[in-house]
């Protein structure tokens, strides 16, 4: 199922179900997907147990954040893209 839709209007709402992966791809530039990223961080209901987010961004964006409830497992870079995946800390 893929949901085209705003992040922010969709992530505001109740979760209503569980996804085994959640790609990112917001506009270039503008840190959307640090905010995104967070949000997922503080709401994990979002993914299921064993669930991904992957985010795809230009390398240039790129900046450690500080999660709580998400950890980076790999980053791949592919030219001008750059794919970076987390999954939920287990503990």
């Amino acid at each position: 199922d893929v949901q085209r839709v705003d992040a922010f209007t969709y992530l505001g709402k109740p979760v209503r179900r569980k996804f085994d992966y959640i790609y990112i791809a917001p506009p270039q530039y503008k840190g959307l997907w640090k905010t995104v990223l967070e949000a997922l961080d503080n709401n994990l209901d979002w993914l299921t147990l064993d669930g991904w987010v992957i985010v795809q961004i230009h390398p240039g964006e790129f900046a450690p954040l500080e999660l709580r409830n998400l950890i980076e497992f790999d980053r791949r870079k592919y030219g001008s893209t750059m794919l970076i995946f987390y999954q939920p800390v287990r503990g």
